[in-house]
Order: C-alpha cells, then sequence, then structure tokens
C-alpha cells in the first residue's frame, strides 16, 4: 500500500469505538474506464496501486474513528457550556471538506464528489428548529449573514450567502457553486448543485 503521507490514522480507543463490519466498500470502475480527471487524482495521490479490499476498509474504519472522536469532542464543548447560558447558546458545526474515503478509488479532498464537496452544517440554538434536518441547498458562504443576524447585526452591503435564519428554510431550487483550482487537479473544476423536486 502505498498511500504516501496522507495515510489516516486514529487512536486505538476511537477505532475501538467503530464496528469495521457495518461501513460498506466502495464499488470502484476500472482504471481504464475512468475519467481522466480523476485518473490524475487516482495517481497524484498515490491511490494507483492495486488495493485490496481488506485495506480500503481499514482505510475507512480510520476515516470513521476520526468522526467519532469529533463527535465526542463536540460532545465536551456542549458538557462545558454552563446549564443557565445553554439556552441563550448557539453552537455551530462545519467542516471546509470531506476526505472522500477511499470512494472514487481516492482520499482526501480536491474532488467535486459528494463525499469531498458535501460537508455537515449545524446549528444548535434558538432560533432553530430542534432535530430538524433539511435538505434545501446550503453553502458555507451561508454561515457569515446567518452569524450575523443572530448577533442582530445588518451589513450595509449585499452578501452572496443568505441567512440561515430568515431564508427557513433555504429557496429548494437555489443553486449552490463550488469550484477547485489546486493540486492534484489536471484542470480547473466547477460544480453547480441545485435540488431538483
Amino acid at each position: 500500500m502505498n498511500a504516501g503521507g496522507s495515510t489516516f490514522k486514529s487512536s486505538p480507543y476511537y477505532l475501538s469505538q467503530v464496528n469495521g463490519s457495518k461501513i460498506p466498500n466502495p464499488i470502484w470502475k476500472d482504471f481504464d474506464k475512468e475519467h481522466p480527471v480523476d485518473k490524475y487524482n487516482i495517481i497524484t495521490k498515490n491511490c494507483s496501486d492495486p488495493w485490496d479490499s481488506q485495506q480500503v476498509a481499514e482505510i475507512r474504519r480510520h476515516y470513521y474513528a476520526m468522526l467519532a472522536e469529533v463527535d465526542q469532542l463536540v460532545g465536551q464543548v456542549v458538557k462545558a457550556i454552563p446549564k443557565s447560558k445553554r439556552a441563550s447558546t448557539v453552537i455551530m458545526f462545519s467542516s471546509d471538506h470531506g476526505d472522500l474515503a477511499m470512494e472514487h478509488r481516492q482520499y482526501y479532498k480536491m474532488s467535486l464528489y459528494e463525499g469531498s464537496a458535501r460537508v455537515p452544517l449545524i446549528f444548535s440554538g434558538e432560533p432553530f428548529r430542534q432535530n430538524v434536518m433539511d435538505s434545501a441547498p446550503a453553502s458555507l458562504i451561508d454561515i457569515y449573514p446567518t452569524l450575523l443576524e443572530l448577533a442582530n447585526l445588518h451589513p450595509n452591503m449585499i452578501l452572496d450567502g443568505i441567512s440561515l435564519i430568515s431564508s427557513t428554510p433555504p429557496p429548494p431550487n437555489r443553486p449552490i457553486i463550488s469550484q477547485y483550482h489546486a493540486e492534484h487537479m489536471n484542470s480547473s473544476a466547477f460544480m453547480i448543485y441545485e435540488l431538483v423536486l
């Protein structure tokens, strides 16, 4: 296995929290049938070796162990908030990219596949509804206007994003735009995501 510097590792404790038998392995195309951009990504990410299913399963188990660790750390933050302040505290959780976890024969980011481009965006606290998951597209550029509205601040300019408070739920047909122009790409990549109802 030639995973280079991007091999994911996690602590034995969090690995013990993950039932690897419940994590499905992705199904890959033959390398020759991959899109040229994906071939380039696979090679430059050192993923072109003939991986066996156990190696892929182990990488994915480490990825899920890291998620278990993040879950516990977020829980510690929530528990550290005094009960008298919890009702008036808003918690936001997000990420800048996913890690693919060997989907499309790749790990790390640098891809506009869902496993890399789609990330969690979670708000907890007033004025957000409890236990509600919305499928309408949102973007990381929505975080800034949302935080401004939470702080009762009004920008004196037009912002690219929208507040997820006053626009709850976000418009379902609103397109989300993403682009990538850096390493592990042999061309620029652009994505327009729109929920089709």
